[in-house]
């Protein structure tokens, strides 16, 4: 029973020491670091006023459309009859109640598409090794439109003209070494 006794006087001692370390160490620091234990709280800072709301911005204008710089290649628009086609391109080399193919000349060709009211959807140009009379990027998307060529010579753009209901693409790829240009003017769906 006196071990218990002995244990428990060890323990006392080595508890009352620790905690007179402690609260020397305490003192020590703040002191050391010239910190005053016993100072006035300081006061919080007065409420700031909420900020006022931002205005709403003004709406800028809306954008006026985009107007394309072509409307028609070869003399044909979407939205045309087979008929006009016809009238304005002569008889076609081939063709059916889808479309008609047109070859102007070894290097120059059109593709027409119809839709199924026999009303033109696609009309699309090809222009193949060279050919002397191939539009320039700029007869189809006008001198505002940059063009961005690649390092072997290909080009391709496209625009939506959705005021206006169809897009335009211009493509022009190398096949051995010699240009094919594509044009292509197609009806927007809905």
């Amino acid at each position: 029973m006196r071990e218990k006794q002995d244990i428990g006087k060890i323990i006392s001692t080595f508890t009352a020491k620790a905690a007179l370390l402690t609260v020397t160490l305490l003192l020590i620091g703040t002191t050391a670091f010239g910190q005053d234990t016993m100072s006035t709280p300081t006061p919080m800072p007065m409420a700031t006023p909420m900020p006022t709301p931002m205005p709403k911005p003004t709406p800028l204008p809306k954008p006026t459309p985009l107007a394309p710089f072509v409307t028609e290649l070869k003399g044909i628009s979407v939205g045309m009859t087979s008929d006009e086609v016809k009238d304005k391109l002569g008889k076609p080399d081939t063709g059916d109640k889808t479309g008609m193919y047109y070859s102007f000349s070894k290097n120059e060709s059109a593709q027409i598409g119809l839709d199924a009211q026999g009303k033109v959807r696609t009309v699309a140009l090809s222009y193949s090794n060279g050919a002397a009379d191939v539009p320039k990027f700029e007869d189809i998307f006008g001198p505002d439109v940059k063009v961005v060529t690649k390092k072997d010579g290909g080009i391709y753009k496209m625009i939506r003209y959705r005021a206006a209901g169809y897009w335009v693409a211009y493509s022009r790829i190398m096949s051995n070494k010699k240009p094919l240009t594509t044009i292509t003017m197609r009806k927007l769906r809905k």
